[in-house]
């Protein structure tokens, strides 16, 4: 786990197919809400929450990692503009 950005962060979940990262992104979920940190700043809830774009790639001779990022970034959006506190789920190599 890492920061990438601001307020983004990415993890690196090798050996993980979508069904095993969809899980470890549910329980991040569950923690960060039964944690209950406040955050009265949001004008989305009065609890911190997570938004997440989950992406997966099988390496590959032609494999470009910019492209997972790509797909996981736009997927992080998607969750954030269909209400936030969600994860969403893409990529050719992801099987939920």
């Amino acid at each position: 786990m890492a920061r990438y950005g601001g307020e983004e962060f990415a993890i690196l979940l090798p050996q993980l197919d979508g069904r095993g990262a969809t899980g470890v992104a549910h329980r991040l979920m569950t923690e960060l809400e039964q944690m209950a940190i406040p955050h009265a700043a949001s004008p989305t809830a009065s609890r911190l929450t997570a938004s997440m774009g989950i992406a997966c790639m099988v390496p590959g001779e032609h494999s470009i990692p910019a492209d997972l990022i790509q797909v996981a970034d736009a997927l992080l959006y998607q969750a954030k503009a269909e209400g936030r506190n969600r994860y969403r789920l893409g990529g050719a190599d992801c099987v939920a």
